[in-house]
């Protein structure tokens, strides 16, 4: 089935009223050589219940050569790939039982010089409100990774980001909850090591379903780092969260729209127009109901 590909761009300043839009000329979009060719290699185990919902290039275990971190939600576990010197792929489980893994956010949340992964637990891979989300911290501990609970008891996670919202020197996460017809975003204050591991308070910015990705960067300028996410559940909402200190956010809607079939992709943070501010990439299209509508792709600034 074709799927037409059309490049839509507005720019909408956090400064400016909300609703005001400018339509960008057209971006320059870097052509592909033809004598570029590409193989296809698998580098994990072929099974039939092989479900992977995510994937991230690392350099995991620091030896300077990048590795592959992948949620498996068809084996529900965190695998990372590290490739030999005969250029074999040797397969690692970072962590296992963990019900439908959607993203795995590679940082080094303890500050102790190697990376964990930080894991968003959707619970339920089919349409559900109960609260079998979590976030779970598979630490690094050098031979291997330690799985804690950072986050129990909420609807489905879709989305796990750091950073330090609040700048008391520690990393915070802003989490996506998905859920069904009931969701939320939710910041993590981080209150360091309590004795058992570490403790989180968390911070309820928005109540809404659908959150699938929270990036996060300083829209505004100001030098704090702020927070995006875009809903795709029921009406399509596009919203910043503009951190003002001490663990304080100003919230602002950026887009909306009432066509339920518009179907919200994700999210990604960048300077598209290359103009020194952070554009918001918003793609369109996926929904699995009306397989004839367009695809987009919007870009907000």
């Amino acid at each position: 089935m074709a799927i037409a590909l059309l490049l839509a761009a507005a720019i909408l300043s956090l400064l400016r009223p909300p609703g005001r839009i400018e339509v960008l000329g057209n971006i320059p979009i870097p052509s592909v050589s033809p004598h570029v060719v590409f193989d296809k290699i698998s580098i994990g185990p072929d099974h039939d219940a092989v479900r992977i919902t995510n994937v991230a290039i690392v350099d995991l275990d620091g030896d300077g050569s990048r590795d592959i971190v992948a949620c498996d939600a068809g084996k529900n576990c965190v695998l990372s790939y590290h490739e030999t010197s005969n250029g074999m792929w040797q397969e690692r489980t970072l962590g296992d039982n963990l019900n439908v893994p959607a993203h795995a956010t590679v940082v080094d949340l303890d500050k102790d010089g190697d990376l964990d992964v930080v894991v968003s637990i959707l619970g339920d891979i089919l349409p559900s409100d109960k609260l079998v989300g979590q976030v779970v911290l598979l630490e690094n501990l050098g031979t291997e990774f330690s799985q804690q609970i950072l986050l129990r008891d909420v609807r489905r996670v879709a989305d796990v980001q750091p950073s330090d919202f609040d700048q008391d020197g520690d990393l915070d996460l802003a989490v996506a909850v998905f859920g069904y017809s009931r969701g939320e975003v939710l910041w993590l204050e981080n209150r360091g090591n309590t004795g058992a591991g570490f403790g989180f308070r968390d911070h309820q910015l928005l109540v809404r379903p659908g959150a699938i990705h929270v990036p996060v960067g300083d829209l505004d300028g100001d030098g704090d780092l702020d927070i995006a996410t875009i809903f795709s559940q029921f009406e399509e909402e596009l919203w910043a969260f503009e951190n003002i200190g001490a663990g304080e956010f100003r919230s602002r809607r950026l887009y909306f729209s009432h066509n339920f079939d518009v179907g919200g992709a994700g999210l990604v943070m960048c300077d598209l127009d290359q103009d020194g501010d952070l554009d918001l990439l918003l793609p369109q299209g996926d929904n699995l109901r009306t397989p004839d509508l367009p695809f987009e792709i919007g870009c907000f600034s």
